[in-house]
């Protein structure tokens, strides 16, 4: 995330950098708390036991659809 008074051209620069040596960012809007990856595998995992505890699958199918 960009601070404030940073120049919209060098976050620009920046994600070109970063794709051009492979990766994929992503310029988020607004400051949270976390990294973003953990907060949406936090809820992937949270609804797989979910689905367990409510008898929608068993712990190694949930660990197959996890994997693939």
């Amino acid at each position: 995330m960009p601070a404030p008074w940073t120049d919209s051209k060098v976050v620009d620069q920046t994600v070109a950098l970063m794709k051009g040596i492979g990766q994929s960012p992503v310029v988020i809007k607004k400051e949270v708390n976390g990294f973003i990856l953990n907060r949406l595998q936090y809820a992937v995992i949270m609804e797989a036991w979910r689905l367990v505890e409510v008898g929608h699958s068993e712990g190694r199918e949930r660990r197959g659809i996890l994997l693939h």
